[in-house]
């Protein structure tokens, strides 16, 4: 994560540097040398991926990149909240450490997340067992569930005839569900020592899917998606209807790029760009700079 990212744009170096202070690990040694599970425990991935994304940011703003709209999914929030303006730099990265800790009190070795697409919400909706939740609504046939391991297993037992693609999710805790409401509650009250302002663009909030103006507002909004769904879906469909053509993607691999074109399967005048592929290249970051446009972060 973020290497091409460091040796292309050394001046992002200072998001890790920062972010390591307020977490109180050193990320660019972990994110060289490991050990591997480490890097997605709560507290050292929160921060990383906020000083990841923020770096990506950064330099598509830089080079004059204009977003019409933010949005931010799970995590990922953090970045948005920095680049519309809702949180400075500083304050953008001990948010993510302050979400980390917290987390990372509240992980559950019993619990388990998947992802599971190819299958319309109609044909599961009765097959949810009540200790599984929805944890993301991606696009019509795709989910994300979280709950306990072995209500998980039964939950894939029963639902092994719909022939669905499954993914196993690397967390270390129920996000997004109900059962942490009490973690979500606790980092609403350590967020208030922070500054929020109002953003200078459209922000849509990842557990509403809707607009968000209000600097306290979008506070909670930071605190209580970590015990409420992911509305992607929902997001997606308000991009699109308020005239979003152009997305990038703030992040390695393509997940975010393949929920948007699920759910735009009937479009094709549209273009998703992921800054960052699954194996480290940053090539459409450069494309990205050299023809810099107007969309979504």
């Amino acid at each position: 994560m973020a290497r091409k990212l460091l040796q292309e744009f050394p001046e992002v170096k200072a998001n890790f540097v920062i972010a390591s202070d307020y977490c109180g690990e050193d990320l660019l040694l972990l994110r060289e040398q490991g050990p591997e599970h480490r890097l997605g425990l709560p507290h050292i991935a929160e921060p990383l991926l906020a000083a990841t994304q923020i770096g990506f940011a950064q330099v598509l703003m830089h080079a004059g990149l204009s977003p019409a709209v933010c949005a931010g999914y799970s995590a990922g929030e953090v970045a948005c909240f920095y680049a519309a303006g809702v949180l400075s730099l500083e304050d953008a990265l001990a948010a993510a450490a302050i979400r980390g800790q917290v987390l990372k009190d509240a992980c559950d070795p019993d619990s388990q997340m998947i992802a599971v697409s190819g299958c319309k919400w109609q044909k599961l909706e009765t097959l949810v067992p009540a200790e599984v939740q929805v944890a993301a609504w991606n696009a019509p046939d795709a989910h994300t569930f979280v709950g306990p391991v072995a209500a998980i297993d039964g939950f894939l037992k029963t639902i092994a005839h719909l022939k669905a693609q499954v993914a196993s999710v690397n967390v270390s805790g129920p996000w997004h569900s109900r059962s942490i409401q009490s973690t979500a509650d606790e980092v609403a009250t350590r967020l208030e020592a922070l500054n929020f302002h109002s953003p200078n663009m459209p922000v849509l909030l990842s557990h509403t899917a809707r607009e968000c103006t209000e600097p306290a507002a979008l506070r909670a909004g930071l605190a209580q998606q970590i015990a409420a769904p992911v509305q992607w879906q929902r997001t997606v469909s308000e991009l699109w209807n308020s005239g979003i053509r152009n997305v990038v993607e703030l992040g390695s691999g393509r997940v975010l790029q393949g929920y948007i074109r699920r759910n735009w399967l009937q479009f094709s005048n549209y273009t998703v760009t992921c800054v960052e592929t699954s194996r480290g290249s940053i090539g459409p970051l450069k494309r990205l700079l050299k023809t810099p446009t107007q969309g979504t972060l």
